[in-house]
C-alpha cells in the first residue's frame, strides 16, 4: 500500500511516506496480497473537503486531522483498512489498496479531527475491475454508527482513548445523549425519584428544508410519594441559538438558556462534571447541578454527587459496544435459526455484518453510589442527603433514511435493574417498532467480568432472544389523569436458558408520568426482588415505559 500526496505548487509532485497504521484484522476479515489482480486508489480531495447530513442541502467545511479509510465488501464487512494523517500543504491525499477479486465493493472513509473526534463518513459504491481504479471523496454525511470486530475506531483502543470519546462533543454523530436516575434518600423521609439528560439530538425542523439542526434538551426532574407527579425543569432548542452548550476536559457539560418571563431565574442551566478521577472508570467522582424555571413555573434547584462503584460497561457487542436497536426480518430469521440459537452476539461475530445505522454505540455506568445530594424548589429544602443510588447511560446514535422511519413508531419497556449488595447490575428491556417487530436485550454486568481493549468491563453473561420474557402482572395499572394513558406498574421478567432470573420490578409510587413537548412517557423508580442464578436477590430498578405514538 502506499499513500501519495498533492502539493499546492502543482510543480514539484512527491510521495510522503507517512507513520500510518495497518490493523492486522481477524476473524471476518482479511488483509491484501502481493499477488492482487487490481488496485484501488481513493482520492481525498482535503481541501475541499465539506460535510452535509442525510440529504442536508447546506454543505459544511470541516478541518480533518486524520482518516480511517476502510474497503468493504458487499455486505459490509471490511477487508483492509488504513489510517492516515492530513498533511496540511497538500490540497489532497492519495491512498492505494491491492485488491484480490475484483467485483462490487464499498469504500468508508471516516474523518477525525485532532481530538479524535469523528466529523462525518463517507460510504460509497465501487466496481473494481482489473488494474486501476480511482475514486473520489469530496464530502462525508453524519458519521456512520455500526458493528465491528476490530479495533480501529478511537474508543476501542485503550481506556484513555475511550476517555477522550466519552468526554467530547462527537459532533459527527446524530445523537449524543448522557442520562443519570436512580433514587436519593433521606433518612426519615420519602425516597425521591431522580433523573438528569443532557442531550444533543439533530433533527428538521418543518420550514426550514431538509436541513438537520442540533437540538439539546437537558435538565432535571424528581417525584415522591407526595409530589404526584414529576416535576421537571430545564432547556429545550436549538444549539448556540437559544441554547449555549460548552464541553470542556476533563469532561465537564454545560447548558445554559434564557428563560422567558415570569421567571425565578434568568437562565436555566445544567451541569454535569468530573470532579475526580478519570471518566469512565472505576472510582471516579461526578457531579450533577440543575438550576432551572420547572414546568409549572417554579424555582428547581439540584446538586447530586456520586461516586462510580463498577466503571463503564458496554451494553453493546463488539470493541465499540454496538448496541442493535432492532432487527431486519432476514437477520432474525437467521438469528432465531439452528445456527445461532437467538445469540446476536455469535451472530455478529460469525458475519461481521455491520448492521449500519440500526444500532448506537451504548455505555452505561450501573452503580453510582450518591455521596450528598440536595434538592430544593421555591426557596424550600424538599430534601438532602448522603445515601441513594444511580445509573448513568452514554448514547451515541445516528439515522440514515430508512432509520429515522423506523425510530418514529418505535415503543420499548426498559429495566435497568441494580444489585448494589453484591456489586452486579441488569439491564432488560424490549424495543418494539412497527416495521421490524420486536428485539429482546438482556445483560448481567459485574466488576469481576472481563474487559475489552479500552477497559470498558464486558457483560457477565447475555442472554439469548427466546430466553427473555417481559410479563406485565394482571391488576397492576394506573391511568394518567393527564394523558389517559394507562401503564403497567408491575412487571415479571423471567429469564431462561444456562443462567436464570425470576424477578418482580414493582413501581415504588404510580405517579410517574412525564410530559415534555410532545412526548410522553413513564419512567421512574420501582422496588426488585426474586432470583438471581437460584439465590435469593433484593434491588432497585429504573422503569422508562414509551407508550406507542408519543415519542
Amino acid at each position: 500500500m502506499k499513500v501519495t500526496f498533492s502539493p499546492r505548487s502543482k510543480v514539484i509532485m512527491f510521495i510522503v511516506l507517512l507513520g500510518y497504521i495497518i490493523i492486522s484484522l481477524s476473524g471476518c476479515s482479511g488483509s491484501s496480497s502481493s499477488e492482487a489482480r487490481a488496485v484501488l486508489n481513493v482520492v481525498l480531495n482535503t481541501s475541499v473537503l465539506s460535510r452535509g447530513s442525510n440529504g442536508q442541502r447546506a454543505a459544511l467545511p470541516i478541518e480533518a486531522s486524520k482518516f480511517h479509510i476502510e474497503v468493504l465488501d458487499e455486505s459490509g464487512r471490511e477487508i483492509d483498512f488504513i489510517e492516515v494523517d492530513r498533511i496540511l500543504s497538500a490540497d489532497s491525499l492519495t491512498v492505494t489498496f491491492s485488491i484480490m477479486d475484483t467485483g462490487s465493493y464499498r469504500v468508508r472513509v471516516s474523518a477525525f479531527d485532532a481530538n479524535q473526534v469523528i466529523l462525518g463518513t463517507s460510504n460509497e459504491q465501487v466496481v473494481i475491475s482489473a488494474g486501476e481504479n480511482t475514486i473520489s471523496v469530496n464530502s462525508v454525511q453524519a458519521a456512520e454508527v455500526y458493528f465491528t470486530p476490530s479495533l480501529n475506531l478511537p474508543q476501542t483502543k485503550n481506556s484513555e482513548a475511550f476517555t477522550n470519546f466519552l468526554s467530547f462533543d462527537q459532533s459527527g454523530i446524530h445523537l449524543q445523549s448522557y442520562c443519570l436516575w436512580g433514587k436519593l434518600v433521606e433518612d426519615g423521609k420519602p425516597v425521591n425519584a431522580y433523573l438528569s439528560i443532557v442531550q444533543r439530538l439533530d433533527q428538521e425542523i418543518p420550514d426550514f428544508g431538509s436541513y438537520m439542526f442540533p437540538i439539546v434538551i437537558a435538565g432535571v426532574g424528581y417525584s415522591n410519594e407526595q409530589t404526584a407527579h414529576i416535576i421537571f425543569g430545564g432547556s429545550y432548542g436549538i444549539a448556540e441559538l437559544t441554547e449555549a452548550v460548552v464541553v470542556t476536559q476533563p469532561w465537564h457539560v454545560y447548558v445554559e438558556s434564557l428563560n422567558s418571563s415570569p421567571t425565578p431565574f434568568l437562565t436555566n442551566t445544567t451541569e454535569m462534571m468530573v470532579l475526580s478521577g478519570t471518566m469512565g472508570q472505576a472510582g471516579a467522582q461526578y457531579e450533577i447541578t440543575s438550576r432551572t424555571k420547572d414546568l409549572e413555573g417554579g424555582a428547581l434547584e439540584t446538586n447530586v454527587v456520586v461516586t462510580d462503584v463498577m466503571g463503564f460497561v458496554n451494553e453493546g457487542y463488539g470493541p465499540a459496544s454496538f448496541f442493535p436497536q432492532w432487527l431486519l426480518p432476514d437477520q432474525r430469521d437467521i438469528i432465531a435459526g439452528n445456527t445461532y440459537n437467538g445469540s446476536v452476539g455469535d451472530y455478529l461475530k460469525a458475519t461481521c455484518n455491520p448492521m449500519t445505522d440500526q444500532g448506537s454505540y451504548y455505555y452505561s455506568a450501573p452503580i453510582l453510589q450518591v455521596d450528598s445530594f440536595s434538592i430544593t424548589r421555591n426557596d424550600q429544602v424538599v430534601s438532602q442527603g448522603h445515601d441513594g443510588l444511580l445509573w448513568m447511560d452514554v448514547v451515541f446514535q445516528s439515522f440514515d433514511s430508512a432509520a429515522q422511519d423506523v425510530v418514529k413508531t418505535a415503543t420499548w419497556n426498559f429495566f435497568s435493574i441494580q444489585f448494589p449488595q453484591s456489586n452486579r447490575a441488569l439491564m432488560v428491556t424490549n424495543i418494539h417498532n412497527d416495521s421490524n417487530g420486536g428485539l429482546s436485550v438482556a445483560s448481567l454486568f459485574s466488576t469481576t467480568a472481563t474487559r475489552s481493549a479500552n477497559g470498558a468491563l464486558n457483560p457477565e453473561f447475555r442472554w439469548n432472544l427466546q430466553d427473555i420474557e417481559i410479563t406485565p402482572v394482571p391488576g397492576h395499572t394506573w391511568t394518567s389523569q393527564s394523558s389517559n394513558l394507562t401503564y403497567n406498574t408491575q412487571y415479571n421478567i423471567t429469564l431462561s436458558g444456562t443462567r436464570q432470573a425470576n424477578l418482580v420490578v414493582t413501581m415504588a409510587w404510580n405517579e410517574q408520568e412525564l410530559q415534555i413537548n410532545n412526548t410522553v412517557k413513564y419512567e421512574g423508580y420501582a422496588n426488585v426482588s426474586g432470583t438471581l442464578d437460584g439465590e435469593n436477590v433484593q434491588g432497585a430498578a429504573w422503569v422508562e415505559l414509551q407508550p406507542a405514538g408519543h415519542l
